[in-house]
């Protein structure tokens, strides 16, 4: 497996995200609530700068990049359904699961295994009655940053 680099990208409001690349193709993202990395840093690929910029900027509602994340055939067609929901939208868990043949507590699963939120928006998915987990987790901190994605693209979507 091929070295795995790290690259940093900070928003003044929504906070750090960590990037990881194999041979310049993105394999990875964490999010403010992570563990800071503690190794060396290499630069942000431009395009994903500017990706970020524009998608924090509210002008980019699609990254449109190929990712290829490892996971199981249910994970993918998950994070495939994930990738579907439009900018500034949500789903249920049950929704999502009624989609591609599933249940939705296996949906939630796999939402809590997507190696790149923000680039696959996991934080779309949420529960019939109530906003759900987030990046693997349920607690105030994961779910803050899953309510200010939500509220960031609510805000920009039109």
């Amino acid at each position: 497996m091929a070295e795995t680099e790290t690259a940093l990208y900070v928003h003044p409001e929504f906070g750090r995200l960590q990037l990881y690349f194999q041979q310049d193709a993105l394999v990875a993202v964490d999010l403010p609530f992570k563990p800071a990395f503690t190794g060396h840093f290499r630069a942000l690929p431009s395009e994903w700068q500017h990706k970020l910029d524009a998608y924090f900027a509210g002008t980019l509602k699609d990254f449109e990049v190929p990712v290829s994340p490892l996971g199981t055939a249910h994970d993918i067609k998950v994070w495939q359904a994930m990738v579907a929901i439009p900018y500034g939208q949500t789903r249920s868990y049950g929704d999502i699961a009624q989609e591609i043949g599933s249940a939705a507590q296996a949906v939630g699963n796999a939402c809590g295994r997507n190696p790149m939120p923000i680039i696959i928006p996991c934080h779309r998915i949420v529960g019939r009655h109530g906003i759900g987990g987030f990046s693997g987790s349920r607690g105030d901190e994961t779910v803050s940053v899953k309510h200010w994605l939500l509220e960031h693209e609510r805000t920009h979507a039109h």
